[in-house]
């Protein structure tokens, strides 16, 4: 059977995932990665060196590629054509032939269960409570202890509510060195809860020509107080939980919105009325918003039991306590618990 040597530079494929198969190859010189997709990235599973084979399986079952194969330095391999290969395995004893295909099944087999594997590495990418609430802690304890305000000249010595407001900034490897060494939590975990923190708004993380990340915060407190809420909820019995759906977190936020510009009554609560309500919903463009949603705050006593007046129907509720509930299950509600 003749064969045929092929050239293969470094970055180049020599096949593609998902590719159809037409011939085995054999590395002749050179190194080569076996890549597997993970959602958008390629992971790389495993190296070829001088005297391997590559693609044996498609020999057996004319299945699709379920690797693709790169080289990582220029390299060679020896093409071998499976339409030739095929006439001369016929030649084989069928003893021969039945365990080819048996070891051919079982690799098959084990790549699948690879790819159910990595499905399940997808799903615990999603931040569990009980790790949202405890890097939520280090972050803010961390950074309580560790960071500097960004302008020294901002800070008031006299005025206690200043040292909350102003940005501070921490470097990021403080964190990091504590959440491995002292916590012993996983840092790919702190970086997507710090993702979410920063699209929330909470913080920023910029990076400087050393490559050294930063973590900048006005709001810390904010993460302070979820974390102390979060922990308390957690540890609740259910039926004391408040629990809230998608629908409920977005009326609950219409509710705090509306408060916003409105100033509370002499024990913090401020008056609302459904029919403005419900037209200020339309404004903000909550087009799922109803008023049967906020059943659930009113069970709870969040907000007080529905009052009929000559003017319309009204409820009250604390504007801070709303607004705080509101922060708060936005978070939980981003980190996809």
């Amino acid at each position: 059977m003749s064969t045929e040597i092929k050239p293969l530079p470094k970055d180049q494929y020599l096949f593609r995932e998902g590719d159809i198969a037409d011939a085995l190859y054999i590395l002749k010189s050179g190194k080569l990665m076996v890549l597997k997709s993970k959602g958008s990235a390629e992971i790389s599973i495993a190296e070829i060196k001088p005297g391997e084979m590559i693609g044996e399986l498609a020999f057996f079952d004319s299945k699709p590629r379920s690797a693709s194969i790169k080289a990582a330095v220029d390299s060679e391999v020896v093409f071998l054509p499976i339409k030739n290969l095929q006439s001369q395995f016929q030649n084989f004893p069928e003893w021969a032939k039945a365990l080819m295909r048996s070891i051919s099944l079982r690799l098959r087999d084990a790549n699948m269960k690879i790819k159910q594997l990595e499905k399940i590495d997808i799903d615990e990418e999603v931040l569990p409570p009980h790790l949202v609430s405890r890097l939520t802690s280090i972050l803010t304890l961390v950074f309580s202890r560790y960071a500097t305000p960004t302008d020294i000249s901002l800070i008031d010595s006299n005025a206690e509510n200043t040292k909350d407001e102003i940005e501070k900034v921490l470097n990021y490897q403080v964190l990091r060195d504590y959440t491995m060494r002292v916590f012993h939590d996983p840092t790919n975990k702190l970086d997507s809860l710090l993702e979410v923190f920063e699209k929330l708004g909470y913080l920023k993380i910029e990076e400087n020509l050393e490559k050294q990340k930063f973590i900048y915060s006005q709001k810390i407190k904010d993460l302070f107080d979820f974390s102390e809420w979060f922990s308390t909820w957690l540890y609740k019995n259910d039926s004391e939980k408040l629990k809230l759906n998608p629908d409920e977190i977005e009326a609950l936020g219409v509710v705090s919105k509306f408060c916003e510009d409105k100033d509370p009554n002499d024990q913090g609560k401020v008056k609302i009325n459904f029919n403005d309500l419900t037209e200020f919903a339309k404004t903000i463009a909550a087009d799922k918003f109803k008023i049967d949603t906020l059943q659930v705050f009113f069970d709870k006593n969040i907000l007080t039991e529905k009052q009929t007046l000559d003017s319309g129907v009204f409820t009250f509720g604390i504007k801070t306590e709303l607004q705080k509930l509101c922060r708060n299950w936005t978070i939980l509600m981003a980190t996809k618990i």
